[in-house]
């Protein structure tokens, strides 16, 4: 009899946390919470960028040294992508996550137009190519690169306003950050 008490105690105890698991709002925060610790290292790279970026009348960077970092940044910018990638991605989260690929192949692209330029300064400072067209390469290159800023600051506040958006649907789901993105400094 007393067995038979004690399950019956133990009964609703037992189906109650049988019948837990994390709801779809603690799910969407664990997602939030991980892939926004990639973000952040992702913004900080941008910062970064802006810095090597390239600027008229700066002739005594060393290219090598700029290239070098760039290669770095190249290789953080895939590894990192492919651990957001292995991130397990809730349903509601979805357009989110892809917009998320879209900050990092925006990032990946202004890196690219950054080495593509390396080559061809490292071409002009060897004699191969003359100082006309690596003025034009530059032209070039901060149009470009303004214009993938650009996007990708859009791209951060379509995040943003994604997280938002479930942070009011879902009370478990806690922002990160409540303040907007920094306008990236122009070139």
């Amino acid at each position: 009899m007393r067995r038979f008490l004690a399950f019956l105690c133990l009964l609703p105890m037992l189906l109650a946390v049988a019948g837990c698991g994390p709801s779809k709002g603690q799910t969407i925060g664990l997602y939030l919470g991980s892939v926004t610790i990639h973000e952040r290292r992702l913004q900080a790279w941008a910062e970064e960028l802006e810095n090597l970026a390239p600027r008229p009348g700066e002739a005594s960077r060393d290219l090598t040294e700029l290239r070098e970092k760039v290669e770095t940044l190249q290789q953080l910018v895939r590894d990192e992508r492919t651990e957001v990638s292995k991130l397990h991605v809730p349903e509601l989260c979805e357009d989110l996550h892809k917009m998320y690929d879209r900050a990092f192949d925006l990032t990946a692209r202004r890196l690219g137009l950054l080495a593509a330029f390396l080559v061809e300064a490292e071409k002009n400072r060897k004699g191969i190519l003359p100082d006309s067209s690596l003025g034009q390469a530059l032209q070039t290159t901060q149009s470009e690169m303004a214009e993938l800023a650009d996007a990708a600051g859009k791209v951060d506040e379509e995040i943003r306003q994604a997280k938002l958006g479930l942070a009011r649907r879902f009370p478990e789901v806690q922002v990160p950050e409540a303040d907007p993105p920094a306008q990236a400094p122009s070139p």
